[in-house]
């Protein structure tokens, strides 16, 4: 888990790269902890988008698939799993 009061313990994202039918995607983590990445065309209806990952270093990365859109642009956010 990250902790409130240290600066450098922080969700970032470190690479970020969508293709037409994938997002590459490495942000930090903290080795067992699993996330989930959702995304979003207009900021209030999020959809979950792949499998949960669990965390195996400091650095995680996903490439989930995207069905073919139509509705740009997308916004993904990465939420910790309890």
């Amino acid at each position: 888990q990250t902790d409130p009061l240290d600066a450098s313990s922080a969700l970032r994202i470190t690479a970020f790269e969508t293709y037409d039918n994938s997002v590459d995607l490495s942000f930090t983590s903290v080795p067992g902890i699993q996330y989930i990445l959702h995304f979003s065309s207009d900021l209030e209806n999020w959809q979950t988008l792949g499998a949960p990952v669990q965390a195996n270093g400091n650095v995680t990365r996903i490439m989930p698939a995207l069905a073919p859109a139509n509705a740009f642009p997308r916004f993904f956010r990465i939420s910790v799993l309890p």
